[in-house]
């Protein structure tokens, strides 16, 4: 059984930290954020490529040497709001697609990074980096919705909590989501 991740949808944000310079103090001349948000997927090796052939199969054919096929992440984003750090709006749909063999969803890590426009490449003003599998179970999530309303087809609405570069989390930062998966 193959599970894919059709739907992230960024909703919203709540009371982001200010972008932080070199020294780690927040930088106070500029009023105003511009907060875009990534989500990367990172897959753990599922398909394995025969030498002879190379072509994806689901199982290495019997007696051959199966190589793993390394596996990228896959990676979306939203677009920016405007000099809006409290309550950023996006309410946009992110298509991340991906396999999941067998269920496991405890080994596909899905990573939520929210970054400054200005600064694309540089270190992200938050962070929520989980597996799919502590969001099905609601492990380290405040639930929305109860589980059975959300259950078939998809994992639903999720209030995540953000956290710095040092995994800290910050007191009133979220970020509002809502996940689904279909098999």
């Amino acid at each position: 059984m193959f599970i894919r991740l059709n739907t992230v949808k960024i909703i919203s944000a709540q009371q982001l930290p200010r972008p932080k310079d070199a020294n780690g103090r927040e930088i106070t001349d500029k009023l105003a954020v511009d907060p875009f948000v990534e989500v990367t997927v990172h897959v753990p090796d599922w398909y394995f490529a025969t030498p002879q052939t190379s072509t994806t199969t689901k199982q290495p054919p019997p007696g051959s040497a199966a190589l793993p096929v390394a596996s990228t992440p896959v990676c979306a984003r939203t677009i920016s709001v405007r000099n809006n750090g409290f309550n950023p709006v996006w309410e946009e749909d992110l298509n991340l697609q991906f396999d999941c063999a067998g269920g496991m969803l405890d080994l596909v890590f899905v990573k939520f990074a929210v970054k400054q426009e200005d600064k694309v490449d540089g270190e992200p003003l938050a962070v929520y980096c989980t597996s799919l599998g502590s969001l099905e179970h609601g492990t380290c999530l405040h639930f929305i919705i109860s589980k059975s309303f959300y259950s078939y087809g998809g994992l639903g609405f999720r209030h995540l909590p953000l956290h710095d570069s040092q995994l800290s989390q910050y007191l009133f930062s979220t970020l509002f989501v809502r996940i689904g998966l279909n098999t």
